[in-house]
């Protein structure tokens, strides 16, 4: 799996949801209020991870792009962006 860590600035700007539709026009779109439990959640030292499974894994149907809140090497909430 493809992981890279980011702030929160990256990845709002990668997410930036749907502007020509007012209620998805916010970041994470459709998730937005899943972005906003994360963000409330993390603390100092917390990473935020972005992360894509592989290409085999979206060949077979199965494949998650999201953001990750990690915290001492665990995932405390993630945020969904796209699977198939």
């Amino acid at each position: 799996m493809e992981r890279r860590i980011i702030s929160v600035e990256q990845a709002e700007a990668e997410n930036p949801g749907v502007p020509s539709v007012p209620d998805l026009a916010k970041p994470f779109g459709g998730v937005n209020g899943q972005w906003e439990r994360l963000k409330a959640a993390m603390r100092p030292g917390d990473d935020l991870v972005a992360f894509n499974s592989p290409f085999e894994s979206w060949r077979a149907r199965c494949g998650r792009r999201g953001v990750a809140l990690v915290r001492d090497g665990e995932t405390v909430l993630e945020v969904v962006t796209m699977l198939n």
